[in-house]
């Protein structure tokens, strides 16, 4: 999807009838969607700047918590740009895409795995286009999935070597708690350059992972409650649960703390979301015992945590138990691999987020 150039004062599309251009990230969902108007125009003025140049945007794909938009010089003949403009949706404001950035460039920094480099983002919805994006490298070449099956096997027995010591790599980084990365001074929301490191960049911060999601794949949750909404007491207490963690248990244990704050906090919601059948008593009563067996699972479970596995590392030996833990990809699958399908190099890969 690209802004509408025609009748525009210059090629960058920035006339003022352009500035109410606008698309909704979910816009063939119907009821709820709009709650996340994105302003392009907006986008593409910050695109121009940040290159110096007229761009336009082609959209390339889109998923349950991004678009992602290819960047072109807007005249023809200027050369490539190999970027690309990636929007989040309001999922999971700001430390979402602040946990992201810093994760590619500490990966990008301290191993050998192929990560895009990020040059600019903007954490902050208030912005002027409305949404939280990121301008990043373009990784060249194609993800496997689709063609998986009809490859040669020798390309494929190169890929899986490659992706395995990529994964050798990432499991030597080390970390004394378990969260998500962040960079140490995030510092202002405006669109910024991501800058040379320092020894001292990164901290280990509130874990982003599922069930401090706002949305399931741009559905929202809990449309009517306030644990979708910033600085509430509901919210407030949901992401308190967020660590980060000294001890294995207490991060496995976050997962299920949040599932049951929910289960208090929105048992009506939950209840209608049974959907049984029979009448409003009988259901109502039915779903009651459904939700008390749940929880009572949900706390025997919060129990086990401290057995199995415990906080007694994986293998005993561990080489820097000071550091028990390492990186896990929250969605390691093909669609995220890039690669070149004539000689099997592994490019990169892309969706770090959740990390």
């Amino acid at each position: 999807m690209t802004p509408d150039h025609e009748g525009s004062s210059s090629p960058a599309c920035n006339s003022d009838n352009d500035r109410t251009s606008v698309f909704k990230y979910d816009e063939d969902e119907g009821e709820g969607e709009e709650w996340a108007v994105v302003n392009l125009t907006q986008l593409l003025a910050v695109v121009d700047e940040h290159f110096g140049q007229p761009c336009k945007l082609v959209k390339l794909a889109e998923g349950g918590y991004h678009k992602i938009y290819d960047i072109h010089p807007y005249h023809e003949g200027a050369g490539t740009l190999d970027t690309v403009l990636r929007v989040a949706s309001p999922a999971f404001p700001s430390d979402k895409m602040n946990s992201e950035v810093a994760t590619l460039r500490y990966i990008g920094e301290h191993s050998s795995v192929p990560v895009p480099k990020v040059y600019a983002w903007n954490a902050d919805a208030g912005n002027p286009a409305g949404v939280e994006y990121m301008i990043m490298e373009k990784v060249p070449g194609v993800a496997p999935m689709d063609m998986w099956p009809d490859l040669p096997v020798d390309i494929k027995e190169k890929v899986v070597v490659q992706v395995a010591e990529h994964l050798v790599a990432l499991f030597h980084l080390r970390f004394s708690q378990a969260g998500s990365i962040y960079l140490s001074d995030t510092g202002s929301s405006a669109s910024k350059p991501v800058l040379s490191p320092t020894a001292d960049s990164y901290r280990i911060g509130p874990v982003i992972t599922d069930p401090f999601y706002r949305t399931s794949d741009g559905v929202l949750e809990y449309p009517d409650s306030d644990l979708i909404v910033p600085n509430t007491p509901s919210y407030n207490n949901l992401h308190s649960l967020r660590g980060p963690f000294a001890h294995a248990s207490e991060y496995l244990s976050s997962y299920l703390r949040a599932e049951l704050l929910k289960l208090s906090v929105c048992r009506a919601e939950t209840l209608a979301s049974l959907k049984l059948d029979g009448n409003d008593a009988d259901s109502e009563a039915e779903g009651e015992l459904i939700l008390q067996r749940g929880e009572k699972v949900l706390k025997k479970a919060i129990e086990l945590c401290h057995v199995y596995p415990g906080d007694v590392p994986v293998p005993r030996d561990i080489s820097t138990p000071d550091r028990p833990f390492t990186v896990k990809l929250n969605d390691f699958r093909l669609v995220n691999i890039l690669i070149d399908e004539q000689t099997g190099a592994v490019n990169g890969y892309i969706d770090f987020e959740g990390t």
